[in-house]
């Protein structure tokens, strides 16, 4: 019983301790305060501004591979000299006109005319747009129109697959045999990117095409096209009749620049 008293005076004198102290500190700190406000404040906003000091190299990191990669590590370190080396896989390059009306022959010519000249150029080190284009492959007309006549056969209006029917060895060689274009986005593709066509077509022929065609006729595949149109205007039975904008867009490889 005795060394329990003993062990109880113990801490009780330590938690006095304590207390005093603690008292006697925040007696004299708030003496100094009220004593020297003015230089209390001062230093308030001292130590408020260094503190800020961090914000000077401050930014926002996105990248994964920074935030959960450590930097040293064999896996971080190829990565980085990947994306040094190459830049990103591919990026998108693209213009956007704007016009009281671009569904007229006019417009629909100049944006195949600014399509030609950036086709056309050439770098300082030889390199052509064709060259760096991200490429896939074009859909022969005649072998997609026999995919959709088998499928009508069939009793399905759905889009043919034939990854899903063929075995990987024939829908590879069938891909394989397929010649490569640049893959871009415009609805230029409804005229196959014919400049002559483009001449000779009226205004209703392009409302017309835009309406009535949903596939790509270049790699076969679904397209709206009205993803690449703005200020959109329709009927009443949801029919375009005035579109003021057009966006045209490419896919090009990263580690090639065109300038």
């Amino acid at each position: 019983m005795s060394q329990l008293t003993q062990n109880f005076k113990w801490y009780e004198k330590f938690t006095a301790f304590i207390v005093s102290t603690s008292e006697t500190a925040f007696d004299n700190l708030g003496y100094q305060v009220a004593s020297k406000p003015w230089w209390t404040i001062g230093l308030c906003w001292l130590f408020v501004f260094s503190s800020a000091l961090g914000f000077l190299k401050f930014h926002q990191e996105k990248n994964p591979f920074k935030l959960w990669v450590p930097s040293k590590s064999e896996f971080s370190i190829n990565t980085q000299w990947l994306f040094n080396k190459f830049e990103n896989a591919y990026r998108t390059e693209g213009f956007i006109l704007v016009a009281d009306d671009v569904l007229t022959p006019e417009v629909l010519l100049t944006v195949a005319e600014i399509d030609q000249k950036i086709k056309s150029v050439i770098t300082s080190e030889g390199i052509t747009f064709k060259e760096v284009c991200f490429k896939i492959p074009e859909i022969d007309i005649d072998i997609n129109l026999l995919f959709k006549s088998r499928n009508s056969k069939n009793g399905n209006d759905s889009f043919f697959d034939p990854s899903v029917y063929f075995n990987s060895a024939t829908y590879c060689k069938l891909v394989e045999s397929f010649s490569q274009e640049c893959l871009q986005r415009s609805i230029l593709e409804l005229w196959n990117f014919d400049i002559e066509k483009i001449k000779q077509l009226s205004k209703k022929e392009i409302i017309n095409k835009l309406n009535s065609n949903k596939n790509d006729f270049l790699f076969g595949n679904f397209k709206n096209y009205t993803e690449l149109l703005g200020n959109i205007e329709t009927n009443e039975v949801g029919e375009i009749t005035l579109i003021h904008l057009v966006i045209q867009l490419a896919q090009q490889i990263g580690h090639q620049k065109m300038v």
